[in-house]
């Protein structure tokens, strides 16, 4: 993204946190990793970020992608902390290395399932209350 873009982006993800805080009463500040990998953009089924509950840092990989589409990781990432922090689907217990959790894992899949509707709802009303 160019420099005008990643200013405006810098601005608006503290914001957007700000928001997700508040209404899913957050207790942790993530560390947030901003990744640059070049193998990564150029993989069609790659990475778009993850959240680590180890030091409960959200990693975000920003090359070649829509600032939109990493503000939308981002809050995706945010429920994964909120489900740590509230102990939900075993977050951070029970880590599997299996690339399809989300198929075999059926506590997984519910963390995922609630991942993508919570997360996706509040950015998408954080951004139409910016419109």
């Amino acid at each position: 993204m160019d420099a005008d873009t990643k200013k405006e982006f810098m601005l608006m993800l503290p914001e957007l946190f700000a928001v997700i805080k508040n209404k899913l009463n957050l207790q942790t500040i993530p560390k947030i990793v901003l990744k640059k990998d070049i193998d990564n953009s150029e993989n069609i089924l790659g990475k778009t970020a993850y959240y680590n509950p180890a030091d409960k840092s959200i990693t975000l990989y920003i090359l070649n992608r829509h600032p939109k589409d990493i503000l939308r990781s981002f809050a995706h990432e945010c429920v994964h902390l909120y489900q740590h922090e509230n102990n939900m689907y075993g977050i951070g217990q029970n880590e599997s290395n299996d690339v399809k959790y989300a198929q075999n894992d059926t506590e997984l899949r519910k963390a995922e399932k609630q991942a993508y509707l919570l997360g996706n709802m509040m950015f998408r009303d954080w951004e139409d209350s910016k419109k």
